[in-house]
């Protein structure tokens, strides 16, 4: 799902970084400036809510915008 998004978002002229996980992304915040964060609050450990607060206090976090999403994994 995160990479089709990424397809999606770059299509219209955005640079995009992919991430794995909640500590990934914000190490990239910390190195490079970053607009829009798409965070997944369904996945295991760092869910999307943590690095959300954790961004919202670093500095410049604060102007990103958040946007929280659930990938709806499911077990079979």
């Amino acid at each position: 799902m995160r990479l089709w998004l990424a397809v999606l978002i770059g299509a219209q002229g955005y640079q995009v970084r992919v991430v794995g996980d909640g500590d990934a992304g914000l190490r990239l915040a910390v190195q490079e400036p970053v607009d829009a964060f798409i965070l997944d609050i369904g996945l295991p450990g760092m869910d999307g809510y943590e690095p959300a607060r954790r961004l919202r206090a670093t500095p410049g976090g604060h102007a990103a915008k958040l946007m929280l999403r659930h990938s709806c994994h499911r077990q079979k």
